[in-house]
């Protein structure tokens, strides 16, 4: 990683730290809710590929209405084909990361020609990283979630795969057919 993006992307990790807290506060309700309301075993966030549409939205795969095994996994490995999103979960956080964006696209150059500029790409980087900080404090405090992801639709973003290796057991990986990623 180059010395300048390095730069910014500690300065926009500085400016994103100040709201992880809330969205740890919010990852655990939103987390404890699809447990209790929607039997789930399954958990994502869908995060936009843009940056003005990064707000996650989660989503949760069931457990099967006949079975209901601690060692059970998702059938498919795929959160945007699970049937539960949940666009509400995140409300108070997504309020105060649009106003802290749009603040940031006054001051900061992150876009030329519909593309990510250095300062952009920085700035991306530091939102999955605490993104990616926040999920992995939380299948510690919910065993019963099964698996867990962040995903961002129809892209290659490294944090899709980096998330299901670092926050999903070995085991699971196994039986989920992803060992190998």
């Amino acid at each position: 990683m180059s010395g300048q993006l390095q730069h910014w992307q500690t300065l926009f990790a500085q400016k994103l730290g100040g709201m992880q807290a809330q969205l740890e506060t919010e990852l655990r309700a939103s987390i404890a809710c699809c447990i209790q309301d929607f039997n789930a075993m399954g958990y994502a966030i869908s995060i936009g590929e843009d940056l003005e549409l990064a707000s996650p939205i989660a989503i949760t795969c069931p457990h099967p209405a006949a079975q209901h095994k601690p060692d059970a996994v998702p059938r498919n490995c795929d959160p945007m084909e699970w049937p539960d999103w949940h666009h509400k979960h995140f409300l108070g956080y997504a309020q105060r990361y649009d106003e802290m964006y749009q603040a940031c696209r006054q001051e900061y150059d992150l876009f030329e020609d519909c593309s990510f500029t250095l300062q952009g790409e920085a700035f991306m980087l530091a939102l999955h990283a605490m993104y990616l900080d926040s999920m992995q404090k939380m299948p510690a405090a919910f065993p019963s979630m099964r698996y867990w992801a962040i995903t961002i639709p129809d892209s290659e973003y490294a944090i899709v795969t980096d998330s299901i290796k670092r926050l999903n057991t070995p085991e699971v990986l196994q039986k989920m057919n992803l060992a190998d990623l």
